[in-house]
């Protein structure tokens, strides 16, 4: 049996440190940590980093997830995550059902940059949508209206929005649920 499920496990091999990625003459490390410098330059240039580098900066998934589940301010993590793109989503889905609620908050606001690449994260979204945060359902509905699938799953959340108690909200459900009805998709 043991021979069996050691047979069954999938290996993935290593990857190499953080420290073996270079762009710019700085490691993946020295970027993540430069996301959160004190020096707003410096910050600027690590968040300019990540969007420069897109997928290349997949290895820095890791301990970008490990920010969010330990920062009280993700904002920086959750966008480098978004401009390394679908290869990040799963990362992203996890903030949002088992984040705190500045993770989650911060994962909702930035899903929908991924538009049709997010679709798997509707679902998600769509249990955002019932959170007690009314920030966090406004970033929900927002990037519902970035993701243009899924109208099976998003119009009865949305149409459940339509009594939440914060007007700004009701509106914004009732707009994405007319751009459905229009044929934006």
């Amino acid at each position: 049996m043991r021979q069996e499920l050691a047979a069954n496990k999938r290996v993935t091999p290593a990857q190499p440190p953080l420290s073996k990625y270079v762009y710019q003459g700085k490691t993946l490390s020295d970027w993540v940590r430069d996301l959160y410098s004190t020096n707003q330059p410096v910050r600027e240039a690590a968040h300019d980093a990540f969007t420069a580098m897109g997928a290349d900066a997949s290895p820095a998934i890791p301990s970008l997830a490990a920010i969010l589940h330990t920062s009280r301010m993700p904002n920086a993590a959750v966008w480098a995550l978004a401009h390394i793109g679908p290869n990040a989503l799963p990362t992203l889905i996890n903030a949002l059902t088992n984040g705190n609620t500045a993770a989650r908050l911060e994962a909702a606001g930035v899903i929908g940059v991924l538009r049709d690449a997010a679709e798997e994260a509707v679902p998600a979204i769509v249990e955002c949508l019932r959170h007690e945060d009314r920030f966090l359902r406004a970033n929900a509905i927002a990037a519902l209206q970035s993701i243009p699938k899924h109208t099976e799953v998003a119009v009865p959340a949305l149409t459940v929005c339509l009594t939440d108690d914060e007007a700004m909200l009701r509106g914004n459900a009732a707009s994405r649920l007319d751009s459905y009805e229009n044929g934006a998709r």
